[in-house]
């Protein structure tokens, strides 16, 4: 029996259930006018002069739209703060050209015949000129009063501006005793920026909802530059994140911290997370992904459904093949067996996926997809364990990206929300109050446990 294939939701006819009149608006609006230059960019050839002019645009655009955005949610922040103030400074830390071979990902066999392929990458961004870009944020109050003095206010942030070499990172996270959430942004592994709106909005939200019992409502965030494709192809990014994670656990034995991210940045939460509790178990508290960017293939159902939704499906997918240098994929797959495989598959990630998996050692699968790889010993009896929050959206074309993590954690300490709205639920938060209540979990995971000191 031919199996049946549904109706994908539409713009105005048929439209998607899971949104509200207003994000059907937006979505009509993005897709039909193609705001930002996405759909343009995912049609774009992978290396020429013409996709590498468009993606400039887009990262231009993403840059000069988050400051005034993200400005506004640090004055919310500040307002939390004594003093009324949040600091900020930017630096960089030592990149870990050898981090997959010492924290055991690649074993000697492994790492040796993926050598030539990862030198090749590594040395081409020259990483060792630049170190890992980090920017710290926290509250004012919590810098001794000379380097107060020394600050400046900045114009994009608001924030007092001090410079990177006048504070000590570790040691203030394990004087102050205040969590440490280490946050990853979105993009899909190739636009984004540090100072991403929603993760500073989401701070807030956090802070807000701190268990009114809880030691202290301060936060140091610590957000992650890491580098983009196509022009820093993986792993390097992961490399980043990872070597991010050995700077502030690597001899630490003082303090814990959180992780979290959003779509693409939520993937390295996963992957930056559960390294971590690999190399330095009981030192993650807790892991925060927000609408988890995973499956290369592209081809479920969500994407198919959600395909005039946001965000653009041929964007997503282009993110992919830049991410990991995969070809163009074909209208039809030879290994389809029913007629719904071929659609879910046409112009999907499917067969060059399955291609590089067959070319790279298992381990790397993981930090591609972490759903592949869940560490053992995550279950809720194992006191050193991560809780894990795993939040999705039916809306969205990464819906089941985000079911395949929450069947990948079964039987550990994630908990999981699915609710109705766009991805990363990106416009809710704009339309008064809705339903959170991961808030209250999520800040209790963060500030409501007494053990913020490693015993």
């Amino acid at each position: 029996m031919a199996t049946k294939i549904p109706k994908p939701y539409g713009l105005i006819f048929y439209p998607n259930p899971h949104l509200n009149l207003l994000e059907r608006i937006i979505a009509i609006v993005l897709y039909l006018f193609d705001l930002g230059g996405f759909r343009k960019l995912g049609k774009a050839e992978i290396g020429t002069q013409k996709s590498q002019e468009q993606l400039t645009k887009v990262r231009n655009m993403i840059a000069s739209s988050e400051k005034p955005l993200c400005k506004s949610s640090i004055q919310q922040w500040a307002a939390l703060t004594k003093g009324n103030l949040v600091a900020e400074s930017t630096g960089s830390i030592p990149f870990r050209r050898d981090i997959l071979r010492s924290w055991g990902i690649l074993n000697h066999e492994q790492e040796k015949a993926s050598r030539g392929w990862l030198e090749n990458i590594i040395d081409k961004a020259k990483p060792e000129e630049q170190g890992v870009k980090i920017l710290v944020r926290f509250p004012a109050s919590l810098l001794p009063p000379d380097v107060q003095k020394k600050g400046t206010v900045l114009d994009y942030s608001g924030c007092l501006g001090v410079d990177f070499q006048d504070i000590d990172l570790r040691t203030l996270a394990a004087t102050s005793k205040v969590p440490v959430l280490v946050q990853f942004h979105g993009g899909g592994m190739v636009v984004g920026v540090t100072h991403d709106h929603l993760l500073v909005a989401e701070t807030v939200d956090l802070i807000n909802n701190a268990p009114e019992n809880c030691d202290t409502k301060d936060l140091i965030v610590v957000s992650v530059d890491y580098r983009l494709a196509p022009e820093h192809p993986f792993p390097l990014g992961v490399m980043d994140a990872l070597s991010a994670m050995e700077y502030l656990l690597g001899g630490n034995d003082k303090f814990r911290i959180h992780v979290s991210g959003n779509s693409a940045g939520a993937n390295m939460s996963l992957v930056a997370g559960f390294e971590a509790f690999r190399k330095y178990p009981g030192k993650v508290a807790s892991i925060q992904s927000q609408s988890p960017f995973v499956n290369p293939s592209s081809d479920s159902m969500s994407y198919y459904m959600n395909q005039k939704g946001f965000p653009n499906i041929g964007f997503l997918r282009w993110c992919w093949r830049a991410y990991l240098g995969l070809e163009p994929p074909s209208d039809n797959d030879d290994d389809a067996t029913t007629d719904l495989e071929n659609v879910l598959r046409k112009g999907s990630n499917y067969a060059t996926w399955g291609e590089w998996k067959t070319q790279h050692p298992e381990p790397l699968h993981r930090l591609v997809n972490p759903a592949l790889g869940i560490p053992p010993n995550m279950g809720p009896k194992n006191p050193k364990a991560p809780r894990i929050m795993i939040r999705y959206n039916r809306g969205d074309p990464l819906h089941n990206d985000g079911e395949m993590v929450v069947q990948s954690l079964a039987g550990t300490t994630a908990k999981f929300y699915e609710e109705d709205g766009m991805h990363v639920n990106v416009f809710r938060p704009t339309m008064g109050k809705y339903p959170q209540p991961y808030w209250k979990v999520w800040g209790e995971m963060v500030f409501g446990s007494k053990k913020l000191t490693i015993r």
